[in-house]
């Protein structure tokens, strides 16, 4: 079994202290900043998934991932379930760290900056794309990190990847540049996996 498998509570003492740090500090903003702080963005964000419509600057993405809460009429749930992305997020990354055999103490500082970041918080309880698109990216980079399986898993990941980025794209289009990147990447990886099968 990997190192990363078993999170035993002792070895991942550090990581489970920045997690539930991280789980505190969004209660408190769930309860001290009802039911969601605004910023101007957010109202162009808001109308549009009230009214579905192009926009000449902000893609849809995100007025559609708010569109998905509209018939619960609850900004409160956005943010909460915005704030559960952020923690998904540092479990990523960490998850992600181990996986590539880092010790447990340097997978927690990689978390640290997504957990407890008061700035990374207030994103989480902000109507604006920046923690959706956060976590896209995110999990399209720790899918594209990880150890090769066989080539029909391969695909498959590599669809996935695919999706994610593409909905990272339709939701900020700084995105753009990760088709390529993580495009590159993917071909990168598979050419050296065919050259080692050529040689073995």
């Amino acid at each position: 079994m990997p190192r990363w498998a078993s999170l035993e509570p002792l070895r991942e003492r550090w990581f489970l202290a920045v997690l539930g740090l991280g789980v505190v500090l969004r209660a408190l903003a769930m309860l001290g900043y009802r039911p969601a702080l605004w910023f101007p963005d957010s109202y162009t964000y808001v109308v549009t998934a009230m009214r579905p419509r192009p926009d000449l600057v902000r893609p849809a993405g995100y007025s559609m991932f708010l569109r998905l809460f509209e018939p619960l009429h609850s900004f409160a749930l956005v943010t909460g379930v915005q704030h559960l992305l952020g923690i998904l997020t540092g479990v990523m990354v960490y998850l992600t760290a181990r996986r590539l055999r880092a010790p447990a103490w340097a997978a927690t500082l990689a978390c640290v900056p997504v957990l407890l970041d008061a700035y990374q918080v207030e994103l989480e309880h902000l109507l604006v794309s920046d923690t959706l698109f956060t976590a896209l990216v995110v999990a399209a980079v720790c899918l594209a990190v990880r150890e090769s399986g066989d080539r029909r898993g391969r695909m498959v990941r590599a669809g996935v990847i695919g999706l994610l980025v593409a909905a990272a794209t339709l939701t900020r289009t700084v995105g753009l540049p990760l088709v390529v990147l993580l495009g590159a990447w993917l071909l990168y990886r598979e050419r050296g996996r065919v050259a080692v099968a050529a040689v073995t």
